[in-house]
């Protein structure tokens, strides 16, 4: 039959369809813990063993449930890097928590694309070192997580907000140079200086307004402006991801105040 009832009375759903169905619910993210369900499968070291909280893990669209305080021994005989796996075998149609350990660095995982194929997936929970006589859990290991689409909307929200301040909008510049020098040292390699406007405000409060293209295309350019009637120039020069600032005067009110540049 070309179609076929899912959520209906009587209709008959395997877990292929299912875990296509939350594997695209939850962002088409592969794998990870499903973030503020239960106590997010935390991970805990002591007595030689690693113990996993209450948790619910999601690979591709498989849902596993981690109940409260399972555990897994870990062996001390000697200098290895290991992770706790929550392993995933579609073929066998099991899943084990376990470690995996290697002698000189962190073991390989296999992680199979179980979306379109029956393979193993293994997750890891946690990464650790131990020797001998001692079991560390390594706490700047960040375990793949699942987060709500609320959550990750915030996330979303912040970055595209400290985004947008670090490049676009108005930004005063540091100098390089001593306050008052008579030639101003600015940084602006970061800046994009084809989308960059600057203003540049004199001690006399003259303020002189250019386009980033005019030094972006040239590495000396001068711009003339009047103050009380008299005609100066400006100069800007650019080299190295820097700009030195001056006018022909060197008197005091004519030296630069500050720069600010509109991105």
């Amino acid at each position: 039959m070309a179609i076929r009832k899912i959520t209906f009375d009587g209709s008959q759903v395997s877990s292929k369809d299912d875990a296509d169905f939350y594997y695209h619910l939850l962002d088409l993210t592969s794998a990870g813990v499903i973030k503020g369900l239960y106590n997010d499968c935390t991970v805990t070291a002591g007595n030689n063993l690693l113990t996993v909280a209450k948790g619910v893990v999601a690979i591709y669209g498989r849902l596993i449930l981690v109940e409260s305080n399972s555990q897994v021994a870990i062996i001390l005989d000697s200098v290895k890097y290991g992770y706790l796996v929550l392993k995933v075998d579609l073929a066998t149609n099991v899943i084990t928590l376990y470690a995996k350990e290697g002698t000189s660095t962190y073991p390989t995982l296999t992680q199979n694309n179980l979306h379109n194929t029956t393979g193993i997936y293994e997750l890891p929970l946690a990464r650790y070192q131990k020797t001998a006589t001692s079991l560390t859990l390594d706490s700047s290991y960040e375990v793949p997580s699942i987060k709500s689409i609320s959550n990750r909307l915030t996330s979303l929200d912040t970055a595209l907000k400290t985004y947008v301040e670090q490049n676009y909008g108005p930004m005063l510049l540091t100098p390089l140079s001593a306050y008052g020098a008579i030639i101003a040292r600015y940084n602006v390699a970061s800046l994009n200086l084809n989308k960059t406007l600057f203003t540049v405000r004199l001690h006399n409060q003259v303020t002189l307004t250019f386009s980033g293209r005019l030094i972006s295309s040239s590495s000396l350019t001068n711009i003339s402006y009047l103050y009380l009637q008299t005609s100066y120039y400006f100069i800007v020069e650019y080299s190295g991801g820097e700009i030195l600032l001056y006018s022909s005067t060197t008197d005091y009110g004519h030296r630069v105040a500050d720069v600010q540049v509109w991105r």
